[in-house]
């Protein structure tokens, strides 16, 4: 089941890569910038490490 979504994800990934990198560094700065903790700015880089970990492993679940 997991590997299912990791495999839509990776699919999703490679349609929109250069999105995701952007993403990532853009929250985290806004999180350490901020004074409290967002949990929205936590998930969305947390959703944004997933797609790119999912995009890098895409090749070897597909075709493994």
């Amino acid at each position: 089941m997991l590997l299912g979504l990791m495999e839509i994800l990776g699919l999703v990934y490679y349609w929109t890569w250069f999105l995701w990198p952007f993403t990532l560094v853009i929250s985290f700065a806004a999180l350490m910038k901020s004074e409290e903790n967002s949990p929205g700015l936590l998930i969305l880089a947390g959703a944004s490490l997933l797609m790119i970990l999912a995009g890098l492993s895409y090749p070897d679940i597909v075709f493994a």
